[in-house]
């Protein structure tokens, strides 16, 4: 049985993880690292899902998401739909506070379709574990993390949430703003288009000198920056400048 063996002080469990974020290169060695504090804790695998907005139509489709659960429950997870039937990413999508997977108070709520997928995921070992609400910088950026103990019995994971559960959801926050502060998931939902144009706004081209780079109209050029204005919340090019260096918006 896995057990946690976490020892450290919270604040210098924190600042260790924090500065190992700080060197990895991509959001894969992001999401490893992240895997690797939670181990520390008895939690073996985790799932990080991520949208713009409020799901419209299915989640699946619109989400950033990225898991370290068994392959094969993913394929299934997903490719049946049960994400978008998950009480765990509903309850992401309406509430702020964590909460703790299969109390009596979840149980009871469950409809037909969700105790599917809460079945299919007790075919797993999937019971213990914990979901995490998650908000980006806007009030319309939703997802959450859901994290599994499968090692640990019932007891056991409540005594690591009763003594642990603060830590847990502040590597859960940490890591999320680390993803959005390094630009790995554009809650701006700038298309490919605006991207382009940002570029070379931030080069410091004028509408006309934009229109020449990408072979279209001026007129075109100002409904893009007007656009761009508009998503990133700026009133001028500077400003739009400025917010794209420090959260880092530019796509290679």
């Amino acid at each position: 049985m896995t057990r946690p063996h976490f020892s450290a002080s919270p604040n210098n469990q924190l600042t260790s993880f924090v500065d190992n974020l700080n060197q990895c290169n991509t959001i894969d060695e992001a999401w490893s690292t992240f895997n690797a504090a939670l181990n520390e804790f008895g939690i073996e695998h985790a799932l990080y899902g991520f949208m713009a907005t409020y799901p419209r139509k299915s989640i699946t489709k619109e989400m950033l998401s990225f898991s370290s659960h068994n392959p094969e429950f993913e394929e299934a997870y997903i490719s049946l739909g049960h994400v978008d039937h998950d009480w765990s990413v509903d309850w992401s999508m309406n509430n702020t506070q964590a909460r703790r997977w299969n109390t009596p108070g979840v149980l009871v709520s469950l409809t037909h379709r969700q105790c599917v997928t809460e079945q299919l995921a007790y075919d797993y070992g999937l019971y213990e574990g914990l979901v995490v609400p998650l908000r980006g910088a806007t009030t319309l950026s939703w997802g959450g993390l859901g994290m599994a103990a499968p090692s640990l019995g019932s007891k056991e994971w409540g005594r690591v949430l009763h003594t642990y559960q603060t830590q847990i959801e502040t590597l859960a926050q940490t890591f999320h703003e680390h993803v959005l502060a390094r630009g790995y998931y554009d809650y701006y939902g700038l298309s490919q288009r605006e991207n382009e144009v940002l570029k070379w706004i931030v080069c410091g081209l004028n509408k006309h000198d934009i229109a020449d780079k990408l072979g279209i109209s001026s007129r075109t050029a100002e409904v893009h920056i007007y656009r761009i204005r508009r998503k990133l919340n700026c009133l001028n090019n500077a400003q739009v400048t400025a917010k794209a260096l420090v959260f880092n918006l530019i796509l290679v």
